[in-house]
C-alpha cells in the first residue's frame, strides 16, 4: 500500500496502523493482500472572516451554499456546549 501510495498519491491515501479505519474487517492479517474501498468526498473551503478560513470534508451532496448555512448552525451549538461545560467544570 505504502508503495502505491507513494507512486500514485493522487488515487491513494495511506492511513496509519495508529489511526481507526472501521471498514477494514477484523479478520485481516498483516501481508494479507490489501483490500481496496472507494470513499467519495468534498473538501471545501469556507471564508469565517477576513483572511480565516475553514476547511470542512463531507460526503454530503448539498450545494456549498447549504453546507455553509449548517455549517454556521452548527458552530453556534458548539460554541453553546463549551459555555457549558466550563461553566459546569
Amino acid at each position: 500500500m505504502k508503495n502505491l501510495y507513494k507512486h500514485d498519491s493522487e488515487h491513494y491515501r495511506f492511513v496509519p496502523h495508529s489511526d481507526r479505519f472501521d471498514f477494514l474487517p477484523d479478520a485481516s492479517k498483516y501481508g494479507s493482500s490489501p483490500q481496496f474501498y472507494e470513499l467519495y468526498f468534498r473538501v471545501l473551503k469556507i471564508q469565517i472572516g477576513e483572511g480565516k478560513y475553514e476547511v470542512l470534508v463531507t460526503n454530503s451532496d448539498l450545494p456549498f451554499e447549504g453546507i455553509k448555512k449548517l455549517y454556521a448552525r452548527r458552530w453556534g451549538i458548539e460554541t453553546s456546549f463549551r459555555d457549558l461545560k466550563y461553566r459546569i467544570g
